[in-house]
């Protein structure tokens, strides 16, 4: 069977070919680019290596960035969530940077996650999560968040 009995004429094939190679580059490159777990993954190897200060960063990006449209946007679930939480919170903690460690715990909470003892290498730093949680459940850390949204709003 001819291409021209297919296809009618061989102009038609050759546009078929063409618009399918052009589709099949653009599959692929997209694929490539919208890679949403390559920034995850190139963290948790920095992590690996012991290089932690490096994937802190990371992860802190990571988990910040909240525009779907940036090329560094990553859909990160629950438990790999609850993993770089975990990991930010313990590494800001060990190395003194306790009003970061505390504005994490604070982030954390707020998205429902919710630590054991056990889940924390150090006991000091759970102590931290723990405070910072009493603090963040006390009526009078309500009152203040409502003080500063009024504040924020402009009313009073």
């Amino acid at each position: 069977m001819s291409l021209r009995r297919m296809f009618g004429s061989s102009r038609t094939w050759f546009a078929f070919l063409a618009i399918l190679l052009v589709c099949g580059v653009g599959y692929l490159i997209s694929n490539h680019y919208l890679d949403r777990s390559r920034g995850l993954r190139a963290a948790d190897e920095l992590w690996n290596r012991d290089q932690n200060v490096e994937a802190v960063r990371e992860y802190k990006t990571l988990l910040s960035d909240r525009d779907p449209l940036n090329k560094q946007y990553a859909v990160i679930l629950g438990n790999d969530r609850v993993r770089l939480y975990r990991r930010i919170i313990s590494h800001e903690a060990r190395f003194g940077n306790r009003a970061e460690a505390r504005d994490w715990i604070t982030k954390a909470y707020g998205e429902g996650i919710n630590f054991e003892k056990a889940d924390f290498e150090n006991a000091a730093v759970y102590q931290l999560w723990s405070d910072v949680v009493a603090d963040y459940q006390s009526p009078a850390a309500a009152l203040k968040d409502r003080s500063l949204l009024d504040e924020a709003s402009g009313e009073r």
